[in-house]
């Protein structure tokens, strides 16, 4: 289905998000949501597409344990080792209210990085660097991987290669210039 090369170009990540996009009804329709299923199908291509290589523990730790703040899905790392970004994935029928909660809660503390929030093909992005106390406060975009309802997929492919893409956080400079 998706290509299982790193395809880290813009061109790259839109063909992904428009393979993924075609399935997004038998993976998020299901009566019995699948977490597997979603990370298979949706999460990890798009991930691969936009640099990050999810099998080694440099760069990423699935379903990371962050001590008394809770759990991710995905921790991704900089070339620091620091977690770059969050990744907490819910089923849609999920209250959103509660994935922010949680998702506030694993991020607490953060002053740098971006969260990311996925419910079913929903997903929100958080900038962990905006200094505010209010989590809400550091939203910058909800992306519909959805055709029915969701957004073209050049726009889709943007925003994540904007936010997302391992480059931003691999490059030394662009990490974080108080480093």
């Amino acid at each position: 289905m998706v290509d299982e090369q790193n395809t880290s170009d813009i061109g790259g990540v839109e063909r992904t998000v428009r393979q993924v996009m075609e399935p997004v009804h038998q993976i998020t329709g299901r009566n019995s949501w699948s977490e597997p299923a979603t990370r298979y199908a949706m999460i990890d291509p798009i991930l691969w597409s936009l640099g990050w290589r999810t099998w080694l523990p440099s760069e990423c730790g699935p379903d990371f344990t962050l001590g008394n703040r809770g759990r991710v899905n995905y921790a991704l790392f900089d070339d620091h080792g620091d977690i770059a970004i969050f990744v907490n994935c819910h089923p849609s029928y999920t209250r959103r209210r509660y994935g922010r909660i949680r998702l506030r809660e694993c991020v607490r503390g953060a002053r740098y990085g971006v969260g990311v929030l996925i419910f079913g093909s929903s997903w929100e992005i958080y900038d962990l660097s905006v200094g505010t106390r209010f989590f809400d406060d550091k939203h910058v975009a909800t992306l519909k991987l959805d055709p029915a309802i969701g957004y073209e997929p050049e726009y889709i492919a943007n925003v994540l290669s904007r936010w997302i893409h391992k480059d931003r956080w691999w490059s030394k400079d662009a990490a974080d210039p108080s480093r």
